[in-house]
């Protein structure tokens, strides 16, 4: 994990990574803000990384768990069933949460255990791998929802971790949800943040993190699945780090049912929409802090039937929204968790549906693609799935939790458009490997698959874990794909923090310009299913050296920049921007 900062000198430098000290002020633009700062490349550039001179044509990722240090004895007993990426102490390094699913009763009955279940962890990341932070507070519980959020608007990462539970495996403690504080990288449990309220205990599956009353404070969306009770919450933040129950004030029903979550914009108007899978639910916000519901299928949004004979054993579980054509429109694609699957029954492993656009009454629609795109049918369970650009040629892939090997994850390498819609290539084995993932001779799956480029060298990585395999079953995978120009970014303190900030890049000189646009992503903190992610918004620019920037701020924070957009134009490639003062400001 070696980098150096613009402006420093380090002894070496490592493969791949190159850093560049530039002259900016003939290059770049700059941009002003509501208070009159001025905003330029050259003061919000953390790191800069040329694309390596190597690599392979085919994603493809080495295993360095061990050497990055998450060895044996930090996987051991942990039987992981989520992760999530955060700078918890400002350093600009990423660092790691690993849930723990402890006292879960099938993997005791099935011996994969001593008995001494590890509790959550938090892994510390640096230039030389990562180091367990001892100070972190034990938590124990079927970690599942895991997300780092600034909830007191601080400038420090918060943590919330969601717990389900499961009545058919008797177990004493209920699942609840938890909110620990940051302070400088320091945390602890605040007890009675978030309280039973009077449907249920809160605990679920997993988290979405936005601002649904435009009020400047982050709220929560924990879905809760059909096997504890079905009732799911949104959570308003009313400062103090103390949530209440909103979701009935916010004209959201108490019956919602579901595995995972997305709580990006799908109208285009700012406000974050909710697309909850398990149950394929999809409420739109209305702009006054309340939602209303819409007919997912009439939305186009149609999932498999589940089989007749089992249909509580089939759902979905992962979404993850992101425009994969490059038309401006936030597309969506689920991911299954069907036990017929695993029986033999072939379905389509991520489903891809394209936004079309509003129809007259202001809904989005949606049309599936999954067969036109090359995506295939498989008789496997996935689980979880994102939409990102692995090998930064400027088009997004799609990565599923269902395995190619017993120790990969299956990408399916965007080809670009045919037709307007997005092709993918296959890897080979997708769907084929039995065994580890499930007791007996089921198929083999992963979840999370948890994207970040944790070494800084512009590609995505990926932790990827393995509920029911102990030590070797929890893998950080470096990505060693040949990569074309890159670009990330993130807010600081000063601009709300980025979360639900649209962030759109163009090719240098065509800035709003529809056919010059590359890419288009929301800032979230949660993506598919059991995986925080930082954030920031990363782009594959292909062989664009320099590109247009234009940041839409969410609506709780417009305020802080004229009509709430910031522009940036000929911002040059393969660098991380934090906007407004740099990785060293707020």
């Amino acid at each position: 994990m070696m980098v150096k900062s613009i402006g420093r000198t380090l002894p070496r430098l490592t493969a791949g990574i190159v850093m560049m000290c530039l002259s900016f002020a003939a290059i770049a633009g700059a941009t002003t803000l509501a208070d009159g700062t001025q905003i330029s490349v050259k003061q919000t550039t953390c790191w800069v990384s040329r694309p390596a001179d190597s690599g392979t044509q085919k994603i493809t990722f080495s295993d360095v768990t061990d050497q990055e240090g998450i060895t044996d004895q930090v996987t051991k007993d942990r039987f992981g069933h989520g992760v999530a990426w955060g700078d918890v102490n400002n350093d600009g390094s990423l660092d790691l949460l690993l849930g723990t699913f402890a006292n879960y009763d099938p993997l005791v009955k099935l011996g994969y255990t001593s008995g001494t279940f590890k509790p959550d962890q938090l892994a510390i990341g640096s230039a030389d791998g990562f180091t367990i932070d001892k100070t972190f507070p034990k938590t124990f519980g079927w970690t599942s929802g895991l997300a780092f959020a600034d909830l007191d608007n601080d400038g420090d990462k918060d943590l919330v971790l969601s717990r389900n539970q499961e009545e058919a495996y008797d177990q004493t403690a209920p699942g609840e949800t938890i909110a620990l504080r940051n302070d400088a990288g320091s945390f602890e449990k605040v007890p009675g943040a978030i309280s039973s309220n009077s449907r249920n205990n809160i605990g679920g599956r997993s988290i979405a993190v936005l601002d649904y009353n435009a009020d400047g404070l982050l709220d929560l969306f924990i879905t809760q699945d059909r096997f504890e009770g079905g009732q799911s919450s949104l959570l308003r933040n009313k400062g103090g780090f103390q949530f209440v129950d909103a979701t009935a004030s916010a004209g959201l029903p108490t019956n919602i049912e579901g595995f995972g979550v997305s709580a990006k914009d799908l109208t285009g108007d700012g406000h974050g929409d909710l697309y909850v899978v398990g149950s394929n639910r999809l409420f739109i916000a209305k702009e006054d802090g309340t939602f209303r519901e819409i007919g997912a299928k009439a939305a186009g949004l149609v999932r498999p039937a589940p089989d007749p004979d089992r249909p509580r054993a089939d759902f979905d579980t992962g979404v993850s929204v992101g425009d994969v054509n490059r038309d401006g429109r936030p597309d969506v694609a689920v991911a299954e968790h069907y036990s017929s699957s695993s029986n033999g029954r072939k379905i389509p492993a991520v489903s891809l549906y394209l936004n079309k656009g509003l129809n007259s009454k202001g809904n989005p629609i949606f049309k599936d693609v999954t067969t036109t795109a090359g995506l295939p049918s498989v008789a496997a369970k996935n689980g979880d799935v994102n939409i990102n650009d692995y090998n930064n040629d400027g088009w997004p892939d799609i990565a599923a939790g269902v395995a190619v090997s017993r120790t990969r994850p299956a990408v399916f390498r965007s080809l670009g458009l045919t037709n307007g819609v997005p092709r993918y290539a296959v890897p080979a084995g997708v769907g084929e490997i039995k065994g580890t993932a499930e007791p007996g001779d089921q198929s083999h799956h992963g979840l999370p698959v948890a994207a970040a480029d944790y070494n800084k060298d512009g590609r995505l990585d990926v932790f990827y874990d393995f509920l029911f395999t102990n030590e070797d079953g929890q893998l950080l995978l470096r990505n060693q794909t040949g990569s074309g120009h890159w670009l990330s970014l993130s807010l600081g303190r000063a601009l709300g923090g980025g979360i639900g900030a649209k962030v759109s890049i163009y090719r240098a000189g065509g800035l709003g310009t529809p056919k010059a646009l590359i890419g288009q992503r929301e800032i979230a903190a949660t993506d598919g299913y059991t995986a925080g992610v930082p954030d920031e918004a990363h782009f594959g620019l292909g062989a664009n050296t320099a590109v247009d920037v234009r940041v839409k701020l969410p609506p709780g924070t417009r305020g802080l920049a004229t009509h709430g957009v910031i522009d940036l134009r000929n911002v040059p490639s393969d660098r991380h921007l934090r906007l407004p003062n740099g990785c060293g400001g707020t």
